[in-house]
């Protein structure tokens, strides 16, 4: 049984309650699974499926949990839109930050996987899964959503905050920022990657953009795709790929790999 620090608080601004309570947190092979109940109703199944992983416990894994003011400027001021809005039916921020000194790490894009009843799914829903990396402003990561009232699934290098948005931005407006995003991605991490893997990928990245300004989704996607083989391709020599709790070196490869795909969910909404 882990115990699972819940920080709570009521939707009124300033307001903050403390709740604790214990949770069980399921570990099998590279699977965690726990389900997180707050005060107000507020409930969500939480999955985080790795590729490969080290010193996996509930532990290592420091879950906690929170219901927020989506008006509060903890909120407002990190989501990058106007169009964007945390949800009063499920205000909740799950945070899962690894102690530094756990040992904890794993490699390649990390997927997590969350359900709750307290928002219903439709076609075309405009709920998206958004993260935020230590404290800075929440991003897109969703790579799926589906049925059940509401299943949110998304990928990232490293771990975050989470919740889960209605974001009512236009979808080229999102498919622009995400390839934006992208390309920044590959020239940030530039001299962590080996040259000849960079060439490929910075090419493949001006296709990408090239195909979304011309809104060429289609062909954008099929890009896409190619630059997902070529990271998922690549050695760890090529370019890093593992995150660990001390936080002292950049999953590139998890990084790059949840940025695509994620570009890649938008582009199939598209067409």
């Amino acid at each position: 049984m882990f115990r699972l620090l819940l920080l709570g608080t009521a939707l009124l601004l300033n307001s903050l309650s403390l709740f604790a309570s214990d949770f069980p947190i399921n570990i099998n092979g590279k699977t965690a699974q726990t389900t997180v109940s707050l005060p107000g109703g507020y409930e969500v199944d939480l999955a985080l499926t790795f590729e490969n992983v080290m010193g996996l416990t509930a532990e290592n894994l420091n879950i906690t949990a929170y219901v927020a003011s989506p008006l509060s400027a903890d909120i407002l001021n990190r989501l990058p839109n106007n169009l964007i809005s945390l949800q009063a039916a499920y205000p909740l921020v799950l945070r899962i930050e690894p102690l530094a000194d756990s040992g904890f790490s794993f490699s390649g894009p990390l997927t997590i996987d969350l359900h709750t009843h307290n928002l219903q799914y439709s076609v075309n829903t405009p709920l998206r899964l958004y993260k935020s990396h230590a404290g800075a402003a929440f991003e897109d990561i969703t790579i799926a959503t589906g049925a059940g009232s509401i299943r949110a699934k998304g990928q990232m290098g490293n771990l975050s905050d989470f919740i889960i948005v209605a974001d009512l931005r236009p979808v080229a407006q999102v498919i622009t920022d995400k390839s934006q995003k992208l390309d920044t991605l590959i020239n940030n991490f530039a001299d962590q990657i080996a040259p000849e893997l960079l060439g490929s990928l910075q090419n493949s990245s001006t296709v990408i953009s090239n195909h979304v300004q011309a809104g060429r989704y289609k062909l954008a996607l099929a890009e896409t795709k190619q630059l997902q083989q070529l990271i998922s391709g690549a050695s760890s020599t090529q370019m890093p790929d593992v995150w660990r709790s001390a936080r002292d070196i950049d999953n590139v490869a998890g990084m790059l790999a949840a940025a695509s795909a994620t570009l890649a969910y938008s582009l199939r909404l598209s067409l």
